[in-house]
């Protein structure tokens, strides 16, 4: 039988009325499988037809995979929860990598300031790391700044890779109607850079000038362009921090902002620059990708195989 993984996290006062006390354990049996079912849903209103469901968890739970989820006293049920499973990919230099594929990260909204999501990271990190894996991967929108600072700021997560229109259509409302774009993280947890940052000991990088332009005269900034720079040891790109907020208001702007974000990352990942950090302007109204060069950084390569037909 295997040993059930439990611990208790005390989070420090945040935008939360209360310092909020929880448990993250890991889960095995079908009711526990059903109420990641159901969380899925609330998380994500209008995904029902998309959400992973209770066999597939189960299964992939019991043969090296992780469903774990967060608790507190107050509810029976779950209030955030992290799934993943091993996968495989090429090396360049031959033969297959093992990995960790994070499929789903998710915390209700109630309780999305109380640090939950970065102790479910880290959760998975020490239950990899027990396997012998060094890598594990998982995409997000770019468009979503919360993520964006969770898997690179606090995680110390990389990306060099940009998937255009990943899953296709999605029904869920923050998806509808918008090419489901990711950004491909790489979460090398056993280098030195992710203990730094998961320890707070890596402050943020001082901010290399944006290689695009917006409109800031809106409510909401607008793209307007994009120049690659003469010169630059480092490079951002900017964007609004409060994208979630108005998505669904104006589709036109959400394509601009998804088409813009498209051409500039597929282009600057595509001349040997990865993005490494996300910080956020003083008021918080803006978010920076930091990127630079990939030969800096002290990671092994990687083979990224073409797998959809809409993959640049």
């Amino acid at each position: 039988m295997r040993k059930r993984a439990e611990l208790a996290f005390q989070t420090r006062p945040t935008q939360l009325a209360r310092a909020m006390a929880y448990t993250l354990r890991a889960l095995s049996t079908p009711e526990e499988m059903a109420w990641i079912e159901a969380l899925q849903a609330e998380i994500w209103p209008g995904s029902a037809l998309d959400v992973v469901p209770r066999h597939v968890l189960l299964i992939q739970a019991a043969y090296g995979g992780l469903v774990a989820a967060a608790f507190v006293p107050e509810r029976q049920e779950p209030i955030g929860f992290v799934y993943g499973f091993p996968g495989l990919e090429p090396k360049p230099e031959g033969g297959w990598r093992l990995k960790h594929c994070s499929h789903m990260l998710g915390v209700l909204p109630a309780y999305r300031d109380g640090h939950v999501g970065l102790a479910l990271k880290r959760f998975q990190r020490d239950f990899v790391r027990a396997q012998g894996i060094e890598l594990i991967t998982w995409t997000f929108d770019p468009l979503e700044s919360r993520n964006a600072y969770l898997n690179l700021r606090r995680l110390g997560g990389i990306v060099r890779r940009y998937r255009r229109n990943l899953y296709g259509p999605l029904r869920d409302a923050l998806n509808y109607d918008l090419p489901t774009d990711r950004l491909e993280v790489e979460w090398w947890i056993t280098q030195p850079r992710v203990q730094a940052r998961l320890s707070g000991l890596d402050p943020p990088p001082k901010l290399p000038p944006p290689i695009n332009q917006i409109d800031a005269q809106h409510p909401v900034p607008h793209p307007v362009a994009w120049r690659w720079p003469e010169r630059a040891e480092r490079i951002s790109v900017c964007l609004p921090a409060r994208m979630r907020d108005f998505r669904g208001q104006d589709p036109g702007r959400d394509r601009a902002w998804r088409m813009h974000l498209r051409a500039v990352f597929e282009e600057v990942l595509a001349r040997g620059w990865a993005i490494t950090d996300y910080v956020l302007s003083p008021d918080r109204t803006l978010g920076y990708y930091i990127l630079e060069p990939e030969d800096r950084l002290d990671v092994p390569r990687r083979h990224y195989a073409l797998s959809h037909p809409d993959a640049p």
